[in-house]
């Protein structure tokens, strides 16, 4: 806003600007004005002479003291944040300290009353109108139980904030400091309250000027009419002009082909594709009893238009590029991204209005269970739909693999991420899939299932009929379509939701079976199901699910969902909740169940270095903790990387170093265990002293207790005062300091501290110190 107001010119001493408890940037410190725009030395030349008007930081000791807790507090549970020396401890921390020091008046003035700790009516009233110190000064509460804090008037002055002024709420008072002001512009006097010639240019209007006024006005009460006029006719206009505008926006959005469009010169295609038999999308992989055929070690992995080869259940760098031969799925990289291209069969493509509406739409679908659409190839004979590549196959594989193996959780995992992607869909412009089936379900590096080769139904009609290469695969692609479907598919490759959500039901008996839907039944050959299912007599022919392999509620679940009647199918949003229930009121994610699925992958062998690794990281940790409590831990860390360390000297700092009074006297009183407890007990103690302090142990040999403040890392002239306060808070901390075998001896301590030259000494007469 400054930058803007000095391009108007309006940075010259005309304006005061103000701002409201305006704060130093936290990574910048004082110059706030830093940043990126290449303009840094003119924002700080506007910044010079800003007001700010900010609540009064108290100078009192109290407050010091807060902000020592507050970053003590802060380093430790539950916020784990260590505070950066340059971060300052904001004043509202002392508000709330108040805030919460007021309702405990209140609360002991309700108890004393013979009110009730419940009687929060009573406590609310006792908390206004009523003045206390606080950790911040004098707190004052009106009788609406507001607070009235002072504020501070600071001025900009080059790099730094002054304060210029203090103001009392309470008694409305202004106090003005004898300072010099820089207001903008760099002017040494405020600028006048309203302008020379007045707001409306009437204080310097002279006669001839009120005579050209006066002839005017009655010029502009002809042209009035007329304005009236054009103003109706110019905001009808910038109508018309708005929706033209949107249309021809939209437009532009569905015409640019730049969204969606992928040059295959751009696809690296590998240089020795390797053809494997195998099937297309949809898996056919079924048996003359209905049942699918399980791979062999080295298995083809159909991804619903992602079909590639793996050996056993990964997926290695050398099996990523194939080329299908009976397949017509292409693995390729693509603006560095591994992609998945399925071939769509076209001597010639005319692109359509509903096309390029429908690419736009599955360019914008965004959602964590939906494989990306990365964009099509539309230029013959290289016709392809490019979506992205997961690199764990397709649900139907990873089912077969007899290798992994999946417990109730990780299958109920499963259910849930491909009903929420699914319920993503349905509440999209796509609506429905129309080809949900596992082989179009596939699992990313991170076990996440997505839902894939959704959309662009009229794209790819008749693509299947030209991929299958016999009638029993071609019906076996037929297992997941819903019987209302089979009978009239009214919206072709469309489908319609409730056929989805059959669909789902199928997948539901794979994941319980772990193989083909129909594998339980050896009668009918696929074509045979596909009859049974679609003449829907009574009962209706649907995939066998022994009782004990999956939940009671599943096997509800997926009867429900394939159901004869598309109405009594629930929704996926519904799936989702009977899910949720069944797991207890949570949804376990893939991701969520992928170590426990990863331990029983495992062999023994894995087993046993993953629990060397463990045993590993935990000496690691204890090394890693010695090492930093005998070296500074930025010097750990540098050693640790094989960096150099560069002798330092520090100009200034302040060495603090005690020993206990007595100490040889009382070893050899003491066995020595005794005298270990005794030394491990005091300087427990001491370090949970020192650990609200900025300073730095250096060592402990027997008695002696050595401490530095101001190195490793400089804090300028604090050194002095945080040793210094240490040393006294040490001496205090002894008076309840107890020796387990002497319990009856007071301990006593001899400390002092030096800074550059000049050592100083501290004495407690109370406890008979040195």
């Amino acid at each position: 806003m400054l930058l803007m107001a000095a391009d108007l010119g309006i940075v010259n001493g005309d304006y005061v600007f103000v701002v409201i408890n305006f704060a130093p940037d936290a990574m910048l410190g004082e110059n706030t004005w830093m940043g990126r725009d290449g303009r840094d030395a003119d924002a700080k030349k506007v910044f010079n002479g800003l007001l700010n008007v900010h609540v009064h930081t108290p100078l009192l000791e109290d407050w010091d003291m807060l902000e020592r807790e507050v970053r003590y507090r802060m380093a430790g549970p539950p916020f784990n944040r260590g505070m950066q020396r340059y971060e300052k401890v904001d004043v509202y921390a002392a508000m709330l300290y108040d805030a919460v020091m007021l309702y405990a008046l209140a609360l002991d003035d309700a108890l004393k009353e013979g009110e009730s700790d419940t009687n929060g009516a009573r406590v609310a009233q006792l908390m206004t109108d009523r003045t206390f110190d606080g950790i911040a000064g004098s707190v004052s509460i009106d009788e609406y139980g507001d607070r009235s804090p002072n504020y501070v008037i600071q001025n900009l002055k080059g790099d730094r904030f002054e304060d210029i002024a203090e103001f009392a709420t309470a008694n409305k008072s202004l106090d003005m400091r004898d300072v010099d002001i820089v207001w903008a512009g760099g002017k040494s006097a405020p600028p006048i309250d309203s302008p020379e010639c007045g707001w409306d240019n009437d204080l310097c209007a002279d006669d001839s000027l009120m005579t050209f006024l006066q002839e005017a006005r009655y010029k502009d009460q002809i042209a009035l009419g007329a304005v009236g006029s054009a103003v109706v006719f110019i905001a009808l206009a910038t109508t018309v002009i708005f929706f033209w505008y949107r249309k021809c926006m939209l437009e532009r959005n569905l015409t640019d082909q730049s969204l969606w469009i992928v040059d295959y010169a751009d696809i690296v295609m590998p240089e020795h594709p390797v053809g494997h038999s195998s099937v297309s999308q949809g898996s056919a992989r079924a048996s003359s009893q209905g049942s699918q055929v399980t791979g062999s070690k080295n298995m083809t992995k159909s991804i619903g238009g992602q079909t590639h080869t793996s050996s056993g259940s990964g997926t290695t760098t050398e099996n990523i590029f194939h080329t299908i031969k009976s397949g017509k799925t292409i693995i390729g990289k693509y603006k560095g991204n591994i992609v998945a291209m399925k071939k769509i069969e076209r001597e010639k493509l005319v692109i359509t209005r509903k096309h390029l509406t429908e690419f736009k739409q599955m360019r914008d679908l965004l959602h964590e269970n939906v494989n990306i659409f990365v964009g099509a190839c539309i230029y013959p004979p290289r016709i392809y739909l490019i979506t992205a590549f997961c690199s764990k196959g397709s649900l139907q594989d990873l089912l077969e693999n007899d290798s992994i193996n999946l417990d109730q959780s990780f299958k109920m995992s499963i259910a849930v991420d491909i009903a929420k992607g699914m319920a993503f869909l349905h509440g999209t412009v796509i609506a429905s899939h129309g080809r949900l089936k596992s082989s179009n379900c596939v699992v990313d590096s991170r076990w996440v299932v997505k839902v894939t080769d959704y959309g662009m139904g009229d794209f790819k009609c008749d693509q299947d009929d030209a991929v299958w290469e016999s009638e029993h695969a071609r019906y076996t692609d037929m297992f997941w379509t819903a019987p209302e479907l089979l009978r009239c598919a009214a919206n072709g490759n469309y489908g319609s939701q409730k056929g989805d959500v059959y669909g789902f039901g199928i997948i539901l008996a794979e994941i319980a079976l772990r193989s083909g839907p129909y594998s339980a039944q050896s009668v009918l050959d696929p074509k045979g199901i596909i009859q049974a299912v679609k003449f829907g007599q009574e009962p209706v022919y649907r995939p066998v699910v022994p009782q004990d392999s999956c939940l009671h509620e599943m096997h509800r679940l997926m009867e429900s969902c394939w159901a004869e009647l598309p109405d009594r199918r629930p929704s996926f949003q519904s799936i989702i909740s009977w899910l949720k229930k069944m797991n207890g009121g949570k949804l376990m994610t893939v991701v969520d169940n992928m170590f426990s699925m990863m331990e029983k992958y495992a062999s023994n062998l894995e087993e046993l270095v993953q629990e060397r690794t463990q045993q590993l990281d935990e000496e690691k940790r204890k090394t890693d903790e010695l090492l930093y409590r005998m070296i500074p831990i930025f010097v750990a860390n540098k050693l640790k990387v094989g960096e150099t360390i560069a002798p330092q000297t520090f100009e200034s700092v302040t060495v603090y170093f005690s020993d206990i009074v007595g100490f040889t006297k009382l070893a050899a009183a003491s066995s020595p265990l005794q005298v270990v407890d005794f030394l491990n007990d005091l300087y427990t103690l001491f370090d949970g002293v020192i650990e609200k302090y900025d300073v730095y142990k250096v060592e402990t040999i027997g008695d002696a207790y050595m401490v530095a403040s101001g190195l490793p890392e400089l804090n300028g002239n604090r050194h002095v005062s945080e040793i210094a306060t240490m040393a006294l808070e040490l001496l205090s901390c002894l008076k309840n300091f107890t020796i387990r075998h002497l319990p009856q001896k007071q301990l006593q301590l001899r400390c002092g501290f030096h800074t550059a030259s000049s050592p100083v000494r501290l004495e407690d007469e109370r406890l008979g110190h040195m």
